[in-house]
């Protein structure tokens, strides 16, 4: 059964950037990660790291990492960074991102944020990396790079006991074959995500339920819930 997921995983990995974005169960810990419209809205300034890692018994699982930092200019500007490392099977993807968001506060509790990200990314196929019986075999004996331009939108509304936003974090498709590359509106990887708060009498205690929901045309409409406190 090992070795029958690792080779799945050696298979299926070139093609794996082309058709899923990276993907954190604990989403609302690091929102910005797949929303740029919330940069600034935890905090003037913000670091967060994530790391997800799954069937980590077997050689070439997913394995990924994110990195996000955002500084509060002022009350209507705010600039970030993102920084994620995705791998799986003989595949690799690196994602540096720049970010700008602009707020539009209504009062002291409320605010409507647009935002952008533009960056690059990186994709790495290393076939050289797979045992094969025939070692002379120049398709298995080359290691395939590409940089790629890569950038996102989102938008993010915080109230006073919630907050909501949607985002298009990879406007651009990168895969390292075919004619998908580039801006495909129909291979979109959509997020809504919200948020509630919900204090008790003293405020003491706050209940703070989440839920996102990724929608690709064509495909199941995925979804998560988070209950925490």
């Amino acid at each position: 059964m090992h070795k029958i997921l690792t080779a799945i995983l050696i298979v299926i990995s070139t093609y794996t950037f082309g058709q899923n974005d990276i993907r954190f169960s604990q989403f609302n810990v690091a929102k910005s990660l797949l929303n740029p419209a919330a940069y600034g809205s935890e905090a003037d300034l913000s670091f967060d790291l994530i790391y997800r890692n799954q069937w980590s018994t077997h050689k070439g699982a997913p394995a990924t990492f994110g990195f996000t930092g955002s500084y509060k200019i002022n009350p209507n500007h705010s600039i970030g960074l993102n920084f994620l490392n995705d791998q799986i099977g003989i595949a690799k993807s690196n994602q540096f991102l720049a970010g700008y968001a602009y707020h539009l506060n209504f009062n002291d509790d409320q605010s409507l944020t647009f935002g952008v990200n533009i960056g690059f990314e990186n994709i790495v196929n290393d076939y050289s990396s797979i045992y094969v019986i025939d070692q002379d075999d120049e398709v298995f004996s080359q290691r395939y790079s590409n940089m790629n331009l890569q950038a996102g939108f989102g938008m993010y509304y915080r109230g006073p006991s919630m907050y909501i936003g949607y985002s298009i974090p990879f406007l651009f498709n990168n895969i390292n074959f075919g004619e998908q590359n580039g801006i495909k509106p129909a291979m979109w990887h959509q997020y809504l995500s919200a948020g509630f708060y919900a204090p008790n009498k003293d405020e003491s205690y706050i209940f703070n339920p989440s839920f996102q929901i990724k929608y690709v045309p064509n495909a199941p409409i995925q979804g998560d819930i988070i209950l925490r406190n």
